[in-house]
């Protein structure tokens, strides 16, 4: 048989580590936390069993194979950490059935396929991140739909396509970072409706035009990087009114005039 050690926090605080010849038979279970290690194998369909579950924290480990449909009857997760690790397959559409979900993160991992349109019904996410993985396809604006998504991560991946302007619904989000990508096209002047965006980061894509005058908007923005792409024309003048930015990146690409003096 296989047993499992393990901490987890139930209702009534912090119980000690726990032998169990299966993980489905522990009372009041909520978190199970069992990053940084050298887990192998895959993630084990029978998790499902814990009906409590609010965390579930994998990451850092040796975990391979492809993502269990079964998890989706967690219907009380809140966040599900599996990121830094080898797991296959694509994300299946099946999770987007778990309702509480606030944070997925699933970066650095070989995932493939495309961001499933489907994320959009996850409506209490403020976090996915999804970086470091092989995912391609386009990015689905349906994502629009997620209005209380503050941070957004799925750079290092061969994501193809335009950068959605619906985009520019996320009201909470603060940190959008989709650099080293195949994004072509524009960027989108809809993005300074983004009022608490602190990071944008689009650098090393394929995107042209000139950088949207309308991103002076953006007061709460401290990193701006939009290095390695073809950019053209000049730095606009209206970013002066960016007060809070710190890192600015346009290095590498087509633009052209002098340097503002603000």
């Amino acid at each position: 048989p296989t047993y499992f050690f393990f901490f987890f926090q139930a209702e009534d605080g912090i119980r000690d580590a726990q032998e169990s010849r299966g993980l489905g038979d522990v009372y009041k279970r909520q978190v199970l936390r069992l990053g940084t290690n050298r887990l192998r194998g895959t993630v084990p369909p029978e998790l499902a069993s814990l009906v409590a579950l609010t965390e579930l924290g994998l990451a850092s480990n040796l975990v391979s194979g492809t993502l269990p449909p079964e998890l989706a009857s967690l219907v009380t997760l809140a966040q599900f950490d599996l990121s830094n690790n080898s797991v296959s397959g694509t994300v299946p559409p099946e999770l987007t059935s778990l309702a509480a979900l606030e944070v997925l993160r699933l970066g650095t991992n070989r995932l493939r396929g495309t961001v499933p349109p489907e994320l959009a019904s996850l409506v209490a996410l403020t976090e996915l991140g999804l970086a470091s993985n092989l995912v391609s396809g386009t990015l689905p604006p349906e994502l629009a739909s997620l209005v209380t998504l503050a941070q957004f991560d799925l750079s290092n991946n061969s994501v193809s396509g335009t950068v959605p302007p619906e985009l520019a619904s996320l009201a909470a989000l603060e940190v959008l970072v989709l650099g080293t990508n195949r994004l072509s096209g524009t960027v989108p002047p809809e993005l300074a409706s983004l009022a608490a965006l602190e990071v944008l980061v689009l650098g090393t894509n394929r995107l042209c035009g000139t950088v949207p005058r309308e991103l002076g908007r953006l007061t709460q923005l401290r990193h701006l990087l939009l290095p390695i792409n073809s950019v053209s024309g000049t730095v606009p003048p209206e970013l002066a009114n960016l007060t809070s930015l710190n890192v600015l990146y346009t290095n590498s690409n087509r633009m052209s005039g002098t340097v503002p003096p603000e």
